[in-house]
């Protein structure tokens, strides 16, 4: 009935027509889908930090609860600051809300990095993007810090195609929750990230306050997810560490070591120890040597008075006693006797 000339005049008019239509949909209805994809981006950031939101109310919460957007490099420093509504504020660079954590990551270290400042009562707390790899497909979220860059505040996440009931029960809040309050760093301010432990908390190895339960079945996007927080928080340390230093919260580590300087000025106090010495004061006070006016000892000496009987050589005024001794040589006038013999 028709040729094949025809048919493929016609083929190749409606391929070219439904093509320039196709086209000039996405081309118009583009915007349409750059305005979704960023409200659905600060519907994430604001549950992130414990806001509920809509689509119809989440730019007007993302302008009153985030006070800057902050543009970060490798080395922590902050390249740009925006405002909410996309404003330059200071510095230079790519506005944070544009920058894709799945091109950093690929980027690498040298990657500029976006952290979203929040203004939720009194304290600022910032917020992080994640990426990573689930089982089926690419795993997604935001994670929110209280001030002392350590402390989890709220987190959300987001998946493409895991596995429904199982993988993909990380985007329920009984997943979620329990991150609230976890640290990523320990004590001595090194760096733990956050683990989601198979067989729960329980099980896990170190301080509980590092881990949250795996999902039960999950087992591979609960790691995927454990992934995630480890190689994405790792760029931001030196942020935090700078954060941390300009707030003037030292690490643990470097408390601890001037509270081990002050026990030396506790040296000091030793000598107070010694002033309160002024028993030597009360050795003044012992020189009861007053006491050795009480030469009632003396009087004691007295006794030995008997070394006073040198004062009987007052009874060698008994010399006459020697006298009479004497007389007895005078004895010896008996050889008058042998005159008697005479």
């Amino acid at each position: 009935m028709f040729s094949n000339k025809y048919i493929y005049i016609y083929t190749t008019v409606m391929v070219v027509v439904v093509a320039a239509l196709l086209a000039l949909a996405a081309t118009l209805l583009k915007p349409f889908q750059d305005k979704n994809a960023q409200v659905e981006t600060m519907q994430n950031i604001l549950k992130a930090a414990g806001v509920v939101s809509t689509a119809e109310d989440a730019e007007a919460l993302y302008a009153d609860y985030i006070r800057e957007e902050l543009t970060v490099d490798a080395a922590g420093g902050v390249l740009a600051r925006y405002a909410a509504d996309g404003s330059l504020l200071e510095g230079q660079g790519t506005r944070a809300f544009d920058i894709s954590m799945k091109n950093a990551v690929a980027e690498g270290k040298d990657a500029e990095i976006p952290v979203f400042v929040c203004r939720k009562g009194e304290a600022d707390s910032y917020i992080v993007p994640l990426y990573g790899k689930g089982l089926w497909g690419p795993i997604w979220g935001y994670i929110t810090f209280e001030s002392d860059m350590n402390t989890v505040a709220g987190v959300s996440f987001g998946h493409q195609s895991e596995t429904p009931g199982l993988g993909a029960e990380i985007v329920g809040d009984a997943f979620q929750q329990p991150f609230v309050g976890k640290r990523i760093f320990d004590e001595n301010r090194r760096f733990t990230s956050i683990t989601v432990q198979k067989g729960g908390v329980k099980n896990f190895k170190g301080d509980p306050i590092h881990a949250v339960d795996a999902i039960s079945g999950g087992t591979i996007t609960s790691t995927a997810v454990s992934d995630m927080l480890r190689d994405c928080l790792t760029f931001y340390i030196p942020f935090f560490n700078r954060m941390q230093d300009e707030a003037g919260l030292a690490a643990d580590s470097v408390a601890v070591e001037p509270e081990a300087v002050t026990p030396e000025p506790v040296a000091p106090v030793q000598p107070r120890r010694v002033a309160p010495q002024p028993e030597p004061s009360v050795q003044p006070v012992e020189p009861q040597p007053a006491p050795q006016p009480a030469p009632v000892s003396e009087s004691e000496e007295e006794k030995p008075a008997a070394p006073a009987q040198p004062v009987a050589p007052e009874t060698p005024e008994a010399p006459v006693q020697q006298p009479v001794q004497p007389e007895q040589p005078a004895e010896p006038v008996q050889p008058e006797q042998p005159q008697e013999a005479e």
